[in-house]
């Protein structure tokens, strides 16, 4: 009994690959997987790359926004010229500047 099931399994399958739709769709698989020039592991590389570059275009809008707001502070005389003191040392005349370093504590 158990060979008589083996042996109809065995028809079963060979009817299923001699089915032409689903040969059909055996041999496109296996193209698109392996053989074409936009396969799905070239689709994956695009994919993954689409998203750093994504992350990277937000990143850096961020900081353009972030110097945009520097620059509108920077706009302000009383802003200018804090940046400026602190940024470049710069002094007003008759002004003395002492640069305090901290002491490491290692």
């Amino acid at each position: 009994m158990a060979e008589i099931s083996q042996k109809q399994r065995t028809r079963n399958w060979t009817k299923l690959i001699r089915n032409k739709y689903v040969l059909t769709s055996l041999v496109f698989l296996v193209w698109m997987t392996f053989v074409d020039n936009n396969d799905f592991f070239r689709q994956y590389k695009v994919y993954s790359k689409k998203n750093e570059l994504n992350r990277e275009l937000n990143r850096r809008k961020g900081m353009i926004r972030e110097t945009n707001e520097s620059l509108q502070q920077l706009r302000d005389r009383k802003h200018l010229e804090k940046f400026a003191r602190e940024q470049y040392l710069f002094k007003r005349e008759g002004e003395e500047i002492f640069v305090v370093v901290a002491k490491d504590q290692n």
